[in-house]
């Protein structure tokens, strides 16, 4: 048999084992290849580790040159850097793969590859089931993420299981008030709005803008994005006095919101 050691130290060891063998030293032989067979063990580790670290640098390096290039609109080039982090370093921690997962499908989402997105949407929904269970708050999330690729697609009836299975998650884990709840609502009712489906539209825009107008002040954009959204879907079925009196309230509360942001920017420039 013969044995191949990664180390020099180790194989000098396993030659003076074969020469203590010649000589009828078994019980020496033996402890020399004990001794040769640890000290490879420890040096293949070392190395091991070495290598690891050079590969979650560079992982870390690729990923931060992805934010950049994200930063900058380059959103595909920002998800090949993605995507080769995540290849360079398989075995990193599992919320460096999860974040880059996720960024991986924003950006493959932002540069027109629905596939990729698909794809790595699916691989977070996944990973987040496995690990924090069925109901928990984050997998709202990615369940609108990986629907919003669906509907990019006019993929509508694969969406309203995500969007209601999403929403069902908000109102258990966040109360049935909380503002991601408003955001599944205003989604599942955009779809059925696409689908024409606007009966079954209408309570969710009403549901979304009652809890706005309890929770957000006057004045604040998801507020006004709530009446318009209702507008919207108002005109749709040819209620044009009711939408028309939604978009008058969306326009009163833009104009005093615009004079604040003024005299914001003002004293800060003066700072």
């Amino acid at each position: 048999m013969t044995l191949k050691c990664t180390d020099t130290m180790a194989a000098g060891m396993v030659a003076d084992a074969r020469t203590a063998l010649d000589h009828g030293e078994l019980r020496r032989a033996v402890n020399l290849l004990y001794g040769a067979g640890e000290r490879d063990v420890a040096v293949a580790a070392e190395k091991m580790e070495e290598a690891n670290k050079y590969h979650g640098t560079a992982a870390l390096a690729l990923a931060l040159t992805g934010d950049l290039e994200a930063a900058q609109f380059e959103f595909a080039t920002a998800a090949e850097c993605y995507r080769s982090a995540l290849d360079t370093c398989e075995d990193a921690e599992p919320g460096f793969i999860a974040e880059y997962t996720e960024k991986l499908g924003g950006a493959a989402f932002r540069a027109g590859d629905h596939a990729a997105a698909e794809a790595a949407f699916t691989k977070v929904l996944t990973a987040m089931e496995k690990t924090l269970g069925p109901n928990h708050a984050d997998l709202a999330l990615a369940l609108n993420n990986l629907a919003f690729v669906h509907y990019a697609q006019g993929r509508y009836d694969d969406d309203e299981p995500l969007y209601r299975r999403a929403l069902a998650i908000d109102e258990k884990a966040l109360g049935k008030e909380h503002a991601s709840v408003t955001t599944d609502l205003n989604n599942l009712g955009l779809l059925y709005k696409k689908q024409e489906r606007f009966k079954d539209a209408e309570p969710l825009f009403k549901r979304a803008l009652a809890i706005k107008e309890k929770t957000l002040g006057p004045g604040d954009p998801g507020l006004i994005n709530g009446f318009r959204n209702y507008a919207s879907l108002l005109r749709s079925m040819d209620r044009i006095k009711e939408a028309a009196a939604m978009e008058d309230r969306a326009q009163a509360m833009e104009a005093p919101r615009g004079e604040e942001k003024e005299e914001a920017e003002e004293a800060e420039e003066a700072q």
